[in-house]
């Protein structure tokens, strides 16, 4: 006879559905194959610990309240095999395992099909993924980009976005 073991769950209902409510909201899909807690795994990974405060996400960090948007976006950002490329991403994508099919929607929207063929089907070992945030963009990075893409920065994040990159040394 097989024996059947029960394992507790490592995260309460109410923890993942905000999880995923909050992962929504500010655009980020999972890839296929990942989970809502494999998130909660890495942001545990950051010392960082979920809850649920009235019907949102909570996030703790060393017993210190974070703002759960920006620790999203540095995970995002230090974990892209988690989540397809946003929208707001489209200019950074560098190979179609990047893209979901909205994504790849909007790349051909903006790019062409054309541009679309030539991108590699998976990223290569030097390849980054560049975030258009004012917080982690470096200045170096900014300046490579495309003028359309720093006309949406400046279109998205303003004057001050970009005298926050543009003021870093690097």
């Amino acid at each position: 006879m097989t024996e059947v073991q029960f394992e507790q769950p490592k995260f309460s209902q109410e923890v993942l559905t905000a999880t995923e409510h909050g992962l929504s909201q500010h655009g980020f899909r999972l890839r296929p194959g990942k989970s809502i807690e494999d998130v909660l795994d890495a942001l545990q990974g950051h010392q960082c610990q979920a809850s649920v405060f009235g019907a949102g996400l909570a996030l703790t960090q060393n017993g210190s309240a974070c703002h759960v948007a920006e620790a999203l976006e540095n995970l995002g950002a230090k974990h892209p095999e988690l989540f397809f490329a946003r929208a707001s991403e489209v200019g950074s994508i560098s190979c179609k395992s990047d893209c979901d099919v909205k994504a790849k929607i909007e790349f051909i929207k903006r790019n062409g099909l054309e541009a679309w063929r030539k991108l590699p089907q998976e990223r290569t070992a030097d390849q980054g993924v560049v975030v258009l945030s004012p917080s982690r963009l470096t200045r170096q990075q900014y300046q490579s980009l495309p003028l359309a893409q720093k006309i949406e920065f400046v279109r998205r994040y303003g004057e001050a976005g970009v005298s926050a990159v543009m003021s870093r040394k690097k």
